[in-house]
C-alpha cells in the first residue's frame, strides 16, 4: 500500500532507490515501533556475528537472538547482511499486527564450518515485540544453487505467474554469490544466477542462469558470479518491480526488464549494458556494490545515471579498480529480448577518463565516464543527491574470505568523494580547504569500523543548514543542499 502522501519526483525517486536496495552490506540501521504499550515497544536493531540484539532507543537490551539457529553450526562468529521488510498499512510508523501490519528481516547469513564457507538465506517475523521468528530458511544444501552470499538480499513486490504465496506479492531477490573454488570449471560459472524467493514462505519463484543450467530462463553472456548486490526499480509507478541493474564477478553492467505477472520462463529480459574489465588485466575486477541509479535531466533529454565502483577479484594480476558512470539513455523504455541481444554492449574504452587537467568535465552527450582509483576499491554503493555523486573507496579492504569469521573488522581507511553526476567535476569541499578540486575525490576518514560503511544523507527539512550526510555515523564535512519535500498530492486507499 502506498503512504499517504507523495513528494516532488526528485525527492521521492531517491528515497525509493534507498529504500527499496539497502545501500550497505552489513547491518543496516533497523528501528521498529510497535502500537503497543508493553516495554520494548521501540527497539533498534544490531548484529555481532551472527547474534541479532534488540535494543531500547535509549540503549536498555531487549532480547537476542542466535542466528546459528537457523543454520547448521558454525565454527567461528559468522557475519549476517540483513534486509526489512515493512508493511505499515496505515503509513502511520507504527507496526499493528492486529491491523494487518507486518515487520520481516530477510538475511543472508555466511559462516565456516570444518574449513569451508557456508551460505543461507532466512527470514524472520517481527510483527510483535519480542524476540523473532523463524518464517524460513534455505542453506547452500538445501538450495543449491546459492553459492557464498557477502551482500544482502533486495525485497520488492513482483507478482511471478500465480506462483506468489505472499499476499501482497512481496519477493526476496538476490544473486547466488561469490564464485566456489572446487574446480576450474565450476568457479567460473558458480554464482552465475539470479534468484527470486517467495517472502512468505522462501519458495524458489524464479531462477536465471547461463545456458544448460536448468533455470528458468537462460542467458548467454551470464558466465560469471552474480555476488553484487541488486538496485530493483518500479518505472511506472504501479508497485511492482520492473527494472534491475546488477554488476556480475566479471565487470559486466546488466539491466533485467520485468514482466510482472508474466510465467517464470518469460519473466525478465536482459542483457549487458557495459562491460567494464580493465583491458590490461581481464580478470582483476568485479562488483560487489549495488549499482546507484539517479535520474537526470539536462534540456528535455533524460536518462538513469548509473554509478558502480569495482573491487579486486583476486584473479589474475591485480588490476587498477575504478568508478564508473554509465548513462542508460532509455530509462522508461521496456526492452525486448530480441533488442537487448541486438544492442552492443560498452566497453571501458568508451567512457571518457576523467583527469586533473580537464576544466570541463565530461560531456552530457557522453555514454558515461570512469575514474580510476588505484588500489582503491569501492565496496559500497555510491549515493546521487542532487546532482552530486558521493563515492567512497577502501584503501586497504580486508580480505573477502575474512567476512565469514570475524567478530568485528578492523578499523579501515575510506575515502570519500564528491564529484558532478553529469560532468564528473569536483563538486564539495570535502576537505575544506576552501575550493572544489581534484582532492575532494579522496578525502580520507579514519573513524571508520568496517570496509561496508554506508553513505546515508539525513532526512531533509525545511531548514536546508540541517541537511547533511554521513559516513556509517561518521559526518562529512560538506553535503549537497536538498530542497524539503513538497506534497503534491493526497491519497486514501480506503476510499470508495
Amino acid at each position: 500500500m502506498m503512504p499517504p502522501t507523495r513528494y516532488a519526483l526528485g525527492v521521492m525517486f531517491a528515497a525509493l532507490l534507498l529504500w527499496t536496495t539497502s545501500p550497505c552490506y552489513a547491518m543496516p540501521a533497523v528501528q521498529l515501533a510497535y502500537a503497543s504499550t508493553l516495554p520494548g515497544n521501540r527497539v533498534q536493531l544490531d548484529s555481532t556475528g551472527l547474534t541479532l540484539q534488540a535494543r531500547d532507543t535509549d540503549g536498555t537490551p531487549r532480547w537476542s537472538y542466535q542466528v546459528q539457529q537457523a543454520v547448521n553450526g558454525s565454527d567461528c562468529t559468522g557475519q549476517l547482511w540483513i534486509a526489512p521488510l515493512l508493511q505499515d498499512a496505515n503509513g502511520d510508523g507504527l507496526i499493528n499486527a492486529a491491523q494487518g501490519d507486518r515487520a520481516r528481516l530477510m538475511l543472508s547469513i555466511r559462516w565456516q564450518s570444518q574449513g569451508r564457507n557456508h551460505s543461507a538465506i532466512a527470514a524472520l517475523e517481527l510483527s510483535t515485540p519480542g524476540p523473532p521468528q523463524l518464517l524460513w530458511r534455505h542453506d547452500d544444501q538445501q538450495l543449491g544453487n546459492l553459492a557464498d552470499v557477502v551482500v544482502a538480499p533486495t525485497v520488492g513486490r513482483l507478482r511471478i505467474g500465480k506462483l506468489n504465496h505472499d499476499n501482497a506479492q512481496w519477493v526476496v531477490l538476490l544473486g547466488a554469490g561469490l564464485p566456489r573454488k572446487a574446480t576450474a570449471t565450476t568457479s567460473a560459472r558458480s554464482g552465475a544466477q539470479l534468484l527470486a524467493l517467495d517472502a512468505q514462505d522462501g519458495r524458489l519463484l524464479w531462477r536465471a542462469g547461463p545456458a544448460g543450467s536448468g533455470a528458468d530462463q537462460s542467458f548467454a553472456s551470464m558466465q560469471h558470479a552474480m555476488a553484487a548486490a541488486l538496485t530493483v526499480l518500479d518505472t511506472n509507478n504501479d508497485g511492482q518491480i520492473d527494472r534491475l541493474y546488477v554488476g556480475d564477478w566479471n565487470a559486466a553492467l546488466w539491466r533485467f526488464d520485468f514482466t510482472p505477472g508474466a510465467l517464470p520462463t518469460r519473466l525478465a529480459a536482459g542483457g549487458v549494458l557495459a562491460q567494464l574489465a580493465d583491458p590490461a588485466h581481464p580478470l582483476s575486477r568485479g562488483f560487489l556494490a549495488a549499482p546507484d541509479v539517479a535520474l537526470l535531466r539536462q534540456g528535455t533529454n533524460q536518462w538513469f545515471n548509473i554509478a558502480l565502483g569495482s573491487v579486486a577479484t583476486g584473479l589474475g594480476v591485480a588490476g587498477t579498480q575504478a568508478l564508473f558512470v554509465v548513462r542508460d539513455r532509455e530509462p522508461y523504455t521496456t526492452q525486448t529480448q530480441q533488442q537487448f541481444d541486438a544492442r552492443l554492449a560498452l566497453s571501458a574504452s568508451d567512457l571518457p577518463m576523467l583527469n586533473d587537467s580537464s576544466q570541463q568535465g565530461i560531456s552530457a552527450a557522453a555514454p558515461g565516464w570512469q575514474l580510476l582509483l588505484g588500489q582503491g576499491q569501492s565496496m559500497t554503493r555510491a549515493l546521487t543527491l542532487g546532482g552530486v555523486l558521493l563515492f567512497t573507496q577502501v584503501l586497504s579492504p580486508p580480505p573477502l574470505e575474512s567476512l565469514a569469521c570475524r567478530n568485528r573488522q578492523p578499523q579501515v581507511q575510506v575515502a570519500v568523494g564528491a564529484v558532478s553526476a553529469v560532468t564528473g567535476l569536483p563538486a564539495l569541499d570535502l576537505n575544506q580547504d576552501g575550493r572544489n578540486d581534484a582532492q575532494d575525490r579522496a578525502v580520507q576518514i579514519t573513524e571508520v569500523d568496517r570496509a561496508d560503511a554506508a553513505l546515508t544523507p539525513t532526512p531533509p527539512t525545511a531548514d536546508p543548514r540541517v541537511s547533511g550526510c554521513q559516513l556509517d555515523n561518521t559526518p562529512l564535512a560538506a553535503c549537497p543542499a536538498l530542497p524539503p519535500p513538497r506534497q503534491l498530492y493526497w491519497r486514501r486507499d480506503d476510499a470508495d
